[in-house]
């Protein structure tokens, strides 16, 4: 079905470009930075906007107060954090990073994620021509440019613009012809996948599935692969997760191989009050939530060992319900696949009120999930080529089936399905130019039903969804913004603007 254009996209990868080498990147750069500097702008102005001056308890996102109050720690040198870490190690350092260059401010933070997104949409631009084709490159690059949920989240102090970028990169050293990858490249692409690991755990999974999709290309040299590609790629993930291991160790005294959240999560998707996506847990269930982080009363030994608690009580719990269990993992598969986007208080429906960068039409996931998913069962034939590609998919997908959805979540897998729904556009093209009726009538059909898996209705999750909530928690939060304004203004000190 897909092999005649499969050598064609060969002979497109490999074929000369009548454009300069570098103005299509640069091209891709500058329309996803632009677009990123206006919503940026347009954004300073929202009642959802974070302020690092203010108190962890009036911002609009705790996850992010969490996150500026350890980067702040960082940045003035104090590296050691007092407990193992509760979320993503690696945004910490970063955010510190990026306050002891530019000074503590969450502009700096957002700027910075402004560029490292808009490389994002570079780097994808270079997987789908290393892998695909300069034609499936290029679509790839200016869709990501152009989806509006990565546009939004360079707003958002969370570590999901890290987590995309660092996982491309790691999609980029691979995905070579297998008798071009050298063990440097390997380590290099190990490193990448355990930093991508200590932003966002999920990663881990990859090394297992890396290490068999190695074994599968290189399965004629015999052993060699595996001191030669196999070693390498293992020692780099071990160097970059084992100081972080260590130290939650130290200021534990348990041994936590990243963060204290998996047993929580784990729990949040698959307990009681389980629902597909995120929910609050019972207070009887919730143990040392994050604001006890924020205020300093966790105690570091029981907080580690409250994730091995609530992953044992979660397996027991689903034990002594298979059918529910298994009912909602399905739930959890198709929701990760469906168009409605779902959210906590990073709320990219409630936010598109506030600027017009979002409103325009940009590609959403009800497109994107539908060409990429027809791409994804388009390309089978040719699937050794995209092997990592496929590979990154299918973890992003079953790693948060194991847990829950939530629209930052799956950020990463829309930059695969990006490149498959390009790579099937681009194949549909030629084979209507080619007038192959019988193809392109089964190519349709294919895309059809991957809308009709996309547009399945959950009206448990309408896109007003937390919106009521939303709006208290702005009232709330602005009403003690107002407050704090008040009794500095009483005590005779120069009210000010929060600088971001």
């Amino acid at each position: 079905m897909g092999i005649a254009v499969a050598a064609t996209h060969e002979q497109k990868s490999t074929g000369s470009s009548t454009l300069p080498r570098g103005l299509v990147p640069a091209a891709i750069f500058c329309l996803a930075f632009g677009l990123r500097i206006a919503f940026l702008l347009q954004m300073r102005e929202t009642p959802m906007r974070d302020y690092a001056e203010l108190p962890w308890q009036q911002w609009f996102i705790l996850d992010s107060a969490y996150y500026h109050q350890l980067g702040s720690a960082i940045a003035r040198g104090d590296l050691v954090v007092s407990t193992a870490h509760f979320l993503s190690p690696l945004y910490c350092y970063f955010i510190g990073l990026v306050y002891a260059v530019f000074g503590v401010g969450l502009d700096g933070v957002r700027l910075a994620q402004c560029f490292v997104g808009s490389f994002s949409c570079v780097l994808l631009y270079w997987i789908g021509r290393q892998v695909f084709s300069e034609t499936v490159g290029i679509l790839s690059g200016l869709c990501f440019a152009m989806y509006g949920l990565h546009i939004y989240y360079t707003e958002i102090i969370l570590p999901t613009v890290l987590v995309v970028f660092l996982n491309l990169t790691f999609l980029l050293l691979l995905s070579t012809a297998p008798a071009r990858l050298t063990p440097a490249r390997a380590a290099g692409a190990g490193v990448i996948l355990g930093l991508a690991a200590l932003a966002k755990a999920n990663s881990l999974l990859l090394v297992g599935v890396t290490i068999a999709v190695l074994w599968w290309q290189h399965r004629e040299a015999g052993y060699q692969w595996i001191t030669r590609l196999a070693v390498p790629f293992v020692i780099g993930v071990f160097l970059a997760i084992t100081p972080i291991s260590v130290h939650n160790y130290v200021a534990s005294g348990e041994f936590v191989l990243i963060t204290t959240t998996a047993g929580r999560n784990l729990l949040k998707g698959n307990g009681p009050q389980a629902n597909g996506t995120h929910t609050h847990l019972d207070p009887a269930l919730a143990g040392d939530q994050i604001k006890f982080y924020l205020d300093g009363s966790v105690k570091p030994g029981p907080a580690a060992r409250q994730s091995r608690e609530m992953t044992t009580f979660t397996l027991k719990h689903m034990a002594s319900q298979p059918l529910a269990s298994a009912k909602l993992f399905a739930k959890k598969a198709i929701l990760f696949v469906n168009e409605r986007e779902l959210f906590i208080r990073d709320n990219f429906y409630f936010s598109k009120r506030y600027s017009s960068v979002l409103s325009l039409p940009l590609p959403g996931f009800a497109l994107i999930g539908t060409l990429g998913l027809a791409g994804v069962i388009w390309g089978l034939r040719r699937w050794e080529s995209a092997a990592y590609v496929y590979a990154m998919l299918l973890v992003q997908i079953a790693s948060y089936t194991l847990v829950f959805v939530l629209a930052r979540y799956r950020l990463v897998a829309v930059a695969c399905l990006i490149l498959f729904a390009s790579c099937y556009v681009s194949d549909v093209i030629e084979i209507a130019k080619a007038r192959r009726k019988g193809t392109l009538a089964l190519a349709v059909a294919i895309a059809i039903c991957c809308a009709l898996l996309v547009k399945i209705p959950f009206a448990e999750f309408p896109p007003e969804r937390g919106f009521r909530e939303m709006s208290t928690r702005i009232e709330r939060i602005q009403g003690a913004r107002r407050e704090s304004t008040r009794d500095v203004s009483t005590h005779g000190e120069v009210s000010r603007t929060p600088r971001g």
